[in-house]
Order: structure tokens, then sequence, then C-alpha cells
């Protein structure tokens, strides 16, 4: 798929609160956001490439109960969650960045945007 130039691989991650034994990591149905740092130039991306408010991705995640997320280890950007997010009748991928050492609850919104269609989850 390519965007403004850039060329998107879209990788189906499934989210399924079980472990993945495929790809060999824990997928797991809570996880715990009290704080989501939102930089300004993240939330004029998100407005411009994926139509999405950050205050609405912020509202469907800080404080939210039973989200389902998986670990993904980017080989440049290192470890990060992908949570999976409703906003409005839009499903959506969010992807945060942790700040601080575990159990910090504090993370960093790198980007989100709707689910591909047709993605297996």
């Amino acid at each position: 798929m390519s965007v403004a130039g850039a060329t998107l691989r879209v990788t189906p991650y499934r989210l399924r609160g079980l472990q993945d034994a495929e790809r060999g990591r824990v997928v797991g149905t809570s996880l715990s956001v009290a704080h989501l740092i939102v930089s300004e130039p993240t939330a004029e991306k998100l407005a411009a490439k994926h139509g999405l408010d950050w205050r609405d991705v912020h509202d469907a995640i800080v404080c939210v109960r039973g989200l389902r997320y998986t670990w993904h280890e980017h080989p440049e950007r290192g470890r990060r969650a992908l949570i999976e997010i409703k906003i409005g009748r839009r499903r959506c991928i969010a992807v945060l960045y942790p700040v601080g050492a575990p159990p910090d609850n504090v993370f960093a919104l790198g980007s989100a945007y709707e689910r591909p269609k047709g993605a297996s989850w």
C-alpha cells in the first residue's frame, strides 16, 4: 500500500487475549494507561493523515478498562504497544510507547489509524 510516496506494509496483528504462539509474544486484554502524552506534531499528523482527532484517541485509551493490545518490537523504534480502540464507528489501532519503567502507566502516542479493511484479528 502506498501513501504520499511512502510504502506501508500492513501486518495483520491478532488481538485475542491469549498467547500468540506463532509470534511468541503475550497478547493481553488489559493495559492500564493513566496518562497519554500527545505531541503537537503527532496530533497534527493524526488529523491530516488519518482523519482522527487526538482528543478522541485520548478518550478511547486513558483510564479505559479492557483495552486489547499486543507488544511489538520495532527494529528502529523499540518496544511499543499496539492497541485496538473504537472511535465512533471506526475500529482503529493506536501505537503507544511506554515512558518510564513498568509498572508506570504513562505512554506517548506514536500514531493512530483506522484498522485496515479485511485484516484478521
